[in-house]
């Protein structure tokens, strides 16, 4: 019987939505009588993240000495080298307290499944973003591709983000029996629609929103990859039509000056609020401001960010990538415009804004009707067991 699990992930307080949905799955299986050990990155802020985690989780969490690549690109080898002995030290020795089996929770952690491998466990690979996305649009090293698709494709089981990422596997001839798409889970108790004014109008009286304002929220680690600049330079065109439209940029990271400088250049810099990262517990109220959410990226695995809008009852633009047509369902859910075309997304913007109350419902309810059927936390926690104790008996 399936007891001891070992993870290697991103983990919070690294505030990535990778991590966070990690720390989801880690802390919903340890409540369930697991034995969890998590080998991780670390960051800011980890060593009071971890003893609580192990106070509230009965969850022990290891962090590697250095920082992992997880922006796509491999890890080099002085990396390789210091987190394969981490790993190596911290399961070696052990005597009747082996993890039976091992998730590897991120795509850039897959470099060490040989390693697991090795030590006779079972490996799940969790395909949540990068590399997989970078070799889909062939920017990933290729002197490191086939090697880290060899990795990938070693694993006795891999869960996918997305389902562009589970036809991706199928078509290198992965078998189909090995695949799984399990979705980001969110709770729909703690996201949900706007009703009647709440915390939300104390933050909008913080940002000096006005309560006529019409918002459009973009949140993001702030990535080039993200395209954000793609928002504010569509945003001239909404505005002129629509005045009253307010962008709300949530989020922080390496692109952060250089929005800030586009919304500064931009004639419009009153109708922006960039308010940095908040924190996880605020999100649900600073979504709930808005009334569109806007992703803008290239490349994506299965954004968190807008299940959680849509959970919320925002109205999803995304641009045209794989995992922009799977979240909106080719339209159903949603509006998709063409990558990095900041006028086409000024359209399609307009033609929300401009939509009949009674379309805009009905397709905003399907969003969330698609969340709470296939993502709410605690479907995908009992898939999630289900596959992982299936995964323990057969192999």
């Amino acid at each position: 019987m399936l007891e001891r699990i070992i993870f290697l992930c991103l983990y919070p307080p690294e505030l990535d939505g990778s991590a966070f949905s990690n720390a989801e799955f880690v802390q919903g299986l340890a409540g369930r009588g697991f034995t969890i050990e998590v080998i991780a990155q670390p960051c800011k802020g980890d060593a009071e993240y971890d003893q609580w985690t192990s106070q509230e989780h009965g969850v022990i969490v290891h962090r590697v000495p250095v920082q992992i690549p997880y922006e796509g690109k491999p890890p080099s080898q002085t990396q390789l080298r210091e987190i394969w002995g981490f790993i190596e030290q911290t399961l070696a020795g052990r005597n009747g307290n082996m993890p039976e089996i091992g998730v590897i929770g991120h795509d850039s952690w897959a470099w060490y499944e040989p390693l697991l491998h090795g030590f006779g466990l079972p490996v799940v690979q969790h395909l949540r973003g990068t590399p997989t996305r970078a070799i889909m649009h062939n920017i990933y090293p290729p002197d490191a591709t086939t090697e880290y698709l060899e990795r990938v494709m070693s694993a006795d089981q891999i869960v996918a983000l997305g389902h562009h990422f589970e036809r991706l596997m199928l078509e290198l001839g992965y078998p189909s029996d090995r695949v799984s798409t399990i979705h980001n889970g969110v709770d729909v108790d703690h996201f949900y629609p706007r009703n009647g004014w709440n915390g939300e109008l104390t933050l909008m009286r913080q940002h000096d929103i006005p309560e006529d304002a019409v918002v459009v929220v973009h949140a993001s680690n702030h990535y080039p990859v993200k395209r954000i600049t793609d928002i504010v330079e569509s945003a001239h065109f909404v505005i002129r039509q629509h005045p009253k439209v307010i962008y709300l940029i949530i989020g922080e990271g390496p692109e952060s000056d250089r929005v800030r400088s586009a919304v500064d250049e931009s004639p419009y810099s009153a109708n922006f609020r960039l308010v940095g990262r908040v924190a996880y517990a605020d999100m649900p109220n600073y979504l709930r401001i808005g009334r569109i959410f806007v992703l803008s990226s290239e490349s994506e695995g299965f954004s968190r960010a807008t299940v959680e809008a849509q959970a919320c009852g925002l109205y999803l633009i995304m641009s045209d990538m794989p995992a922009g047509l799977e979240r909106t369902g080719n339209g159903i859910r949603g509006t998709n415009y063409r990558v990095g075309d900041a006028q086409d997304l000024a359209r399609k913007t307009l033609d929300v804004l401009d939509m009949d109350a009674g379309e805009f419902a009905r397709i905003t309810k399907a969003g969330r009707d698609f969340v709470v059927t296939n993502c709410s936390y605690d479907v995908q926690l009992d898939r999630y067991e289900r596959l992982l104790r299936t995964i323990a008996k057969r192999v």
